[in-house]
């Protein structure tokens, strides 16, 4: 049956044009939306529309599209933009499948491809049985292929992505970044590391030979990018400054004296040095300064192996860090938060008592997961994407519901509207031309 793509934005560089660019080879109708000048640049041409309109007007412009379109299928790369959030909501409600794209939750070579959301919106369930159950009837697991990310291609891609962003944004008027700092300050800080990168990495090295060399008995605690949905959205916390100040005061007051906490920050931090200064000044506070190091590189395989457990708020190094049979403990939301593969006791209990993971539990759920939402390439590089197309294209077009008995906070509230859609059927002249369906557009008016 021949299907209707509709593709939001998507990760920086031509990884969704090469992803329609296939599908249409397929025989499928496929449109794109673009919401600034740099989604222009990633995927320029015919089958593109651009999106001018305020943000009020985006759930109207979505359902004309929709109707218009006869869509079957919403494609987007994460799910927690509020532009993105409120659409892949009333795709939802309106009967259209989303397939959300983001990357891999185990790294390197894979990205992640699951149905309606990630991260803490995945529809996988929490029961341990259901994974054990499973693993055991899946087929033979097939060799993964290197697909390892260029880092000179990423900075490339993003270089180019934002330098059109930041040229037309006179263009776009409407559009707003959901990072919570301007452009302007996120490339210019950008440029510094990139010029302070080769210092940097040496830096690092030198100080993990020698705190691993010291034999320190400590903990590991990773730290996410404060931008990153996966603490705005997806955690208790604020802001990493107070899930970093929860940590180090639990630490403080429930741990051994002689154990040590390890802060590592992300490896694209761009403020590295703030929070080092706040972590340490913190520790000099709670009278810990001489147990609580920073590092902002560094070996985390490295790390992992020389530590009693991982602290995490639910990154994906989580999964590094149970792969190594350490006791891992999550303050947020992750897929990999199921009992039996995490602590589950509580921060203050954590540093006294670690539980590792059941192994047996762990091999299941890995397997799964890979198995289910995992597909082997990257991004990135070339030989990445092409990996990644035809296993993306598989699943795209033949997908089966493995999700029963999953998380049941999704699907989240439409946030853009506050009253009922209505047809907008004169406020979108360029949609004018394209078929409507009358009967969806009706069905979705009555969705409050």
């Amino acid at each position: 049956m021949k299907r209707s793509f509709i593709f939001l934005q998507g990760p920086v560089g031509p990884f969704f044009r090469m992803l329609g660019r296939s599908l249409m080879q397929e025989g499928q109708r496929v449109t794109r939306v673009n919401f600034n000048g740099g989604d222009i640049v990633d995927w320029p041409g015919p089958g593109t529309i651009i999106l001018r309109e305020k943000a009020k007007d985006w759930p109207g412009f979505l359902v004309e599209l929709i109707c218009g379109n006869e869509v079957t299928d919403l494609i987007t790369y994460g799910d927690c933009r509020p532009h993105l959030r409120a659409g892949t909501t009333i795709a939802r409600s309106m009967g259209v499948r989303c397939h959300v794209f983001e990357q891999g939750y185990i790294r390197p070579d894979f990205i992640t491809l699951e149905d309606s959301g990630v991260n803490g919106h995945s529809l996988l369930p929490k029961s341990p049985e259901w994974y054990i159950d499973l693993a055991g009837r899946l087929p033979r697991d097939t060799p993964v292929r290197p697909a390892r990310s260029s880092l000179k291609t990423v900075t490339g891609h993003t270089i180019r992505y934002y330098s059109a962003k930041y040229a037309a944004q006179m263009f776009f008027p409407c559009f707003r970044n959901h990072r919570p700092y301007s452009e302007r300050e996120n490339t210019c800080r950008w440029a510094l590391k990139i010029v302070g990168m080769k210092s940097d990495i040496k830096r690092d090295l030198e100080f993990q030979r020698q705190f691993l060399a010291s034999s320190r008995r400590f903990f590991l605690f990773c730290l996410q990018l404060d931008a990153d949905y996966q603490i705005r959205f997806h955690s208790p916390f604020a802001n990493i400054l107070s899930a970093i100040q929860t940590v180090l005061t639990s630490f403080s007051r429930n741990s051994r004296p002689g154990v040590n906490l390890l802060v590592k920050s992300h490896p694209m931090e761009l403020w590295p040095s703030q929070l080092e200064a706040f972590t340490l000044n913190l520790a000099r506070r709670l009278g810990i300064e001489k147990r609580v190091f920073f590092t902002s590189g560094g070996s985390l395989p490295a790390y992992i192996k020389a530590s009693l457990g991982m602290v995490t708020v639910n990154s994906t190094a989580g999964l590094a860090s149970l792969d190594h049979s350490r006791p891992t403990i999550v303050l947020g939301k992750a897929v990999y938060d199921i009992p039996g593969i995490t602590h589950g006791g509580g921060l203050d209990g954590y540093w006294d008592d670690p539980v590792p993971p059941d192994q047996d539990l762990y091999s299941a759920f890995r397997r799964v997961l890979i198995h289910k939402t995992q597909i082997n390439g990257n991004f990135d590089t070339r030989e990445g994407m092409q990996l990644a197309l035809q296993t993306a294209i598989q699943r795209l077009l033949g997908r089966e519901d493995i999700y029963t008995g999953g998380n049941q906070d999704w699907p989240l509230r439409l946030e853009y509207a506050t009253k009922p859609l209505r047809r907008p059927s004169k406020r979108f002249p360029r949609l004018n031309d394209m078929k409507e369906s009358s009967s969806i557009c009706r069905q979705h008016n009555s969705i409050q």
